[in-house]
């Protein structure tokens, strides 16, 4: 065995059992990151006496836990909530209720980043992380998180710094109210990733005047996301370096009024958005050289003028070279 190991990743080892765990425990007292993916415990896993070694380390300065493909909350309970040491987990397509496990976290806890994606989670799972007061990072990749859980978060995890809220291919029910909430209470926010939910310019205008140290945005299939929206970005987003763009209801106006505003922007990133051409890109870099335009306009149904035939085009995506 190795007594100074601190990092273990397993994955895939669906013969590591129990006494495995027992003998790993015993004689790994340096242990600060813990990854498991693809692995089978039985429920009287050795994973609680883990969690009790980690606890009982106060000189560790900080500990990671990554789940990957697990779907026995229970076992993993224990190693979550006991561990007061912990600063990073890590939830990656895990079945069973894992809601159940972020229940658990205790008050005075050191959570400062929280991965959630494609987890079982909804907003008492997602609530239960406002006790984690220090928590500067948070992914929720999941449908099933509304205004409720969003606003629980804003409210008690003020040292935010950076959210991913959303999903690709679910719609989830975080509107305004929520948006709101974040914009009023984590100022302290330099990124912000939102995909599929429904902001309008009442939460944005909130979250740009509030959030004066934002520099990444990104805004993803959002019809709700408008040239009104873009105004108040280019209006309020005076910190701004980063701006992502993807299958929203915006037109080449919006687009092209970044030119006048956003003067620390160095990257635009435009995609897929029904009413912008390619077209916009040129102009924007004619207007500001130095920022690095990218625009991949959607698939649009022109006429042959010669065989008065349709046919289907998709723009090139439409990139400077910086």
């Amino acid at each position: 065995m190795c007594p100074n190991l601190t990092r273990l990743k397993i994955s895939d080892c669906e013969q590591f059992t129990d006494s495995g765990m027992a003998v790993f425990t015993k004689n790994c007292k340096e242990l600060k990151e813990f990854s498991c993916a693809y692995c089978r415990f039985s429920d009287l896993g050795h994973l609680i006496n883990l969690a009790l070694e980690l606890v009982g380390r106060s000189f560790v300065l900080e500990v990671v836990i990554k789940l990957r493909n697990v779907f026995n909350e229970r076992l993993f309970t224990p190693l979550i909530s006991c561990c007061k040491n912990l600063k990073s987990l890590k939830m990656i397509w895990c079945g069973g209720k894992m809601g159940r496990a972020l229940e658990k976290i205790r008050d005075g806890n050191c959570l400062a980043e929280v991965y959630l994606d494609n987890v079982n989670v909804s907003d008492v799972g997602v609530s239960s992380l406002a006790k984690c007061r220090d928590l500067i990072e948070l992914n929720i990749k999941s449908s099933r998180c509304t205004d409720v859980g969003l606003i629980s978060i804003a409210e008690n995890c003020r040292a935010l710094k950076k959210l991913y809220v959303g999903h690709y291919l679910y719609r989830n029910e975080i509107r305004d109210e929520g948006l709101i909430a974040l914009g009023k209470h984590c100022v302290n926010l330099e990124e912000l990733v939102l995909i599929g939910v429904n902001a309008t310019y009442v939460s944005l205008e909130v979250i740009a005047a509030n959030c004066q140290n934002l520099v990444r945005l990104e805004l993803c299939h959002i019809d709700t996301i408008t040239d009104v929206e873009m105004m108040c970005i280019v209006e309020k987003c005076a910190a701004l370096k980063i701006l992502r763009i993807e299958e929203c209801g915006v037109s080449d106006n919006g687009i092209e009024a970044l030119g006048l505003g956003c003067p620390n922007l160095v990257n635009l990133n435009v995609i897929k958005c029904r009413k912008v051409t390619r077209e916009v890109g040129d102009l924007l870099r004619e207007k500001r050289g130095s920022l690095v335009v990218k625009v991949d306009a959607y698939k649009t149904t022109v006429v042959n003028p010669i065989t008065l035939e349709l046919v289907s085009t998709r723009s090139r995506p439409s990139e400077n070279s910086g």
